[in-house]
């Protein structure tokens, strides 16, 4: 069984402050196997236990899951939804020191659970605690002590009291040495350094009891105590000596010297169901209180704190910086930079009507009469973002077109590369031809090429004279050359071989170092991959060929599946060759092979040697025995084929069955060959396999020579017995004269 390896993803409580929740804790994992392979939709089950200690304590609870895991692998549940094995969940006292949580995992979905380990829970599970507070009103007369400000004094009633000028006493006008900055994220008020965090969702209902007045320098609390603020305020008019700078980017408003960020996008929702209003000093919300402004505004432009103008072409900002700004050109035939070097010219001369892209003082681009006109670069054109970026524009005769396109070139000469990073790495390859996003993108010093196509001879480097047309065309090429592929991914992950010729969907696709090999139909001769000399024609013609000089013709004509047979032919429709040196014409629906005349075998005499007159006649003749048989094409058709493979339509089925009807005569090549074998004769009309998968054969043609052989022996018999009887006709008549 696979190990399995988990991945926690997180572990977070499902219950907030103030509230009642279930007792639950969710709980996320990815679920992987020893090789690291996400386990994707697989059922498994998982088993949570709680214990005391590291190691060796005591279990408190557990809990069984059965879960799917989805496409990434990962699983979602809540602790405490389970099904429970031990304890209960909201019995555990988290105060009683630490606890820790166990996971097993049975990846067949049973209960024999492979321990993964511990991991000790931190303060987030015992939050769980927060469901005993029970004390919360919203009464502001009952509470226990009271907070109060007089002068420079903060008083707690019933309790101790604070000189606020103590505390500023320690004062060092610097926020960037405080101990804690407090942060709001969302609905969470947080202080650094583990200060904590309250989550203020539950009291943004708009719901107030209680609202706040400020009149002169008092601040009230409806049903509420108030506090005079200080009156030694420092109110000086001078923004350059703050301690702190507030500021608003976007949704967020920010405090200089690392005083926090706070974001407001959560309060930003465009559903305020109140509305500000000012009158006079007066601002007011609908529905609600107001405030008294202060009036110390006085409608007056001239003591601001700071102002902005403009002095030549510099913008200046009062008691801060400066930004300089271009000078104007009041040339109205050009647009130039500062020293009028690079510019867009308009009309260099009278009624000339060309407009002119100079940079550095060098022409590169024109506009004339619809016409763009390319100057110093030498004889090479580039469009598109770093395309052609190192060529050395030395009359190389190059047209980049494309993001990236011929970024790499140098010294290359006379190619087109159009698509983005088309022959992006090429140097001082030459006269090649690449169209599409990535065509020949790694190609060096390649020359002769021609790829059309997305990818198409991608990774070629320093191959040659080579055509791939189509997306992914000889896309893993490194060398040699000389090969064609046309159609999407023919030829992809040829690497060496040369001389090939693919054409059509995924032709000699996994062909790797084979050579010399035509393909020619869709998925033809698809899984060779170093297979050579090989001759496909049709669908998925040698489809799973890996051998050498082999010849298919014909829709799914082949070989047998993974084999590397040599040598070997097979022509028609479904037709299949089952050892190399073999030649196949037609299936097993055929009901006729023939011609104008009879099949020549050759037998020259000056071809042969070791001659012997030891051919077995009526001895062998004698052992055979005729037959009549109906041939049972399903069980044929099984058996070279394979069963039920790539069947395709009710004709073959039916001529497969007609044939099958037909009453036939002749003999059985197992008893030929026992027959032969008896008699001690070598018979060559016995067809035996050559592999496991090949079938007997007979070959009728070879019969006549112990035929014959026998009927030579018969005449001879005959002869003997003629002698004979006229011997006997001889004594008789002299027997009856007497």
């Amino acid at each position: 069984m696979r190990k399995v390896i988990l991945f926690i993803v997180f572990v977070s409580l499902v219950q907030e402050a103030w509230t009642q929740a279930p007792q639950l804790i969710n709980y996320q994992a990815v679920i992987r196997d020893a090789s690291g392979h996400i386990l994707e939709k697989k059922e498994i089950t998982l088993q949570l236990a709680i214990h005391t200690e590291k190691a060796g304590g005591l279990y408190v609870y557990s809990e069984v899951h059965r879960v799917l895991t989805n496409r990434y692998g990962m699983v979602n549940l809540q602790i405490g939804g389970g099904e429970p094995t031990l304890g209960k969940l909201p019995e555990i006292d988290w105060t009683n020191g630490s606890y820790f949580l166990e996971l097993g995992v049975d990846q067949n979905a049973g209960n024999n659970f492979r321990i993964l380990g511990s991991t000790r829970f931190v303060s987030v599970p015992y939050a769980l605690n927060a469901g005993n507070v029970s004390y919360k009103d919203t009464s502001a007369f009952n509470e226990i002590q009271w907070l109060s400000i007089s002068g420079d004094t903060l008083r707690l009633s019933g309790g101790n009291e604070v000189i606020l000028s103590d505390i500023s006493k320690s004062d060092d006008n610097d926020t960037t040495n405080e101990i804690q900055v407090v942060s709001l994220v969302n609905n969470n008020l947080s202080l650094s350094k583990s200060g904590g965090s309250i989550n203020l969702q539950p009291y943004l209902d708009n719901t107030d009891s209680q609202r706040l007045v400020l009149k002169n320098d008092t601040l009230f609390i409806s049903n509420g105590n108030f506090i005079v603020l200080p009156s030694n305020l420092s109110l000086d008019n001078d923004s350059t000596n703050e301690l702190q700078a507030i500021s608003l980017l976007n949704d967020s408003l920010f405090f200089s010297k690392n005083g926090g960020v706070v974001g407001l996008k959560n309060y930003l929702d465009n559903t305020d169901t109140q509305q500000l209003a000012i009158s006079g000093d007066t601002l007011s919300i609908h529905n609600g209180n107001q405030v008294m402004l202060p009036t110390n505004y006085d409608n007056d432009s001239t003591n601001e704190i700071q102002q902005i103008f403009l002095s030549n072409d510099t913008l200046f900002l009062t008691n801060s910086n400066f930004v300089p700004l271009n000078k104007f050109n009041e040339d109205s035939t050009r647009i130039a930079d500062r020293d009028g070097n690079t510019r867009v010219e308009v009309e260099a001369n009278p009624n000339e009507n060309i407009i002119r892209f100079k940079m550095d003082g060098v022409q590169y681009l024109a506009l004339d009469s619809g016409r763009i006109e390319v100057y110093n670069t030498g004889s090479s054109v580039f469009l598109g973002e770093e395309a052609g970026l190192n060529d050395d524009r030395s009359f190389n005769d190059n047209v980049f077109l494309g993001n990236r396109a011929g970024k790499g070139n140098t010294g290359g000469i006379k190619n087109t590369a159009i698509g983005k990073e088309a022959m992006l790495n090429t140097t001082t390859g030459s006269s090649n031809t690449a169209v599409g996003s990535g065509a020949m993108n790694n190609n060096t010093v390649g020359y002769y090429n021609v790829a059309i196509g997305r990818n198409s001879l991608y990774s070629n480097v320093i191959s040659y004279s080579n055509i791939a047309i189509g997306f992914n065309a000889l896309h893993d090429h490194i060398t040699n050359g000389g090969n064609i592929a046309i159609g999407e991914q023919t030829l992809e992950h040829n690497i060496s071989g040369s001389k090939n010729v693919a054409i059509g969907f995924k032709s000699l696709d996994t062909n790797s170092t084979g050579t010399e090999n035509v393909a020619i139909g869709g998925e033809s001769m698809k899984d060779n991959l170093t297979g050579s000399e090989n001759v496909a024609i049709g669908f998925r013609a040698g489809y799973s060929s890996m051998g050498d000089k082999n010849i298919f013709i014909g829709n799914y004509a082949r070989a047998d599946s993974g084999t590397s047979y040599s040598n070997s032919i097979s022509i028609g429709y479904y037709s299949k060759n089952t050892a190399s040196n073999q030649v196949r014409i037609g299936n097993s629906m055929s009901t006729s092979i023939g011609g104008q005349v009879g099949w020549t075998t050759i037998s020259d005499g000056r071809y042969k040697e070791n001659l012997k007159n030891d051919v077995a006649g009526l001895d062998f003749i004698l052992e055979l025995e005729p037959v009549t048989y109906n041939l049972n094409t399903e069980m044929l058709y099984e058996g070279l084929q394979g069963k039920d493979d790539d069947e395709l339509s009710e004709f073959e089925v039916t001529s497969r069955n007609a044939k099958g009807k037909i009453v036939q005569s002749g003999f059985v090549a197992q008893d030929v060959e026992r027959a032969a074998k008896k008699v001690g004769y070598d018979f060559s009309g016995v067809d035996a396999p050559k592999s496991k998968n090949d079938i007997y054969g007979l070959r009728y043609a070879e019969f006549v020579v112990p035929l014959v052989k026998g009927m030579q022996e018969q005449q001879e018999l005959i002869q003997k017995q003629q002698k004979l009887i006229e011997a006997l006709s001889q004594r008789l008549e002299a027997l009856e004269q007497k």
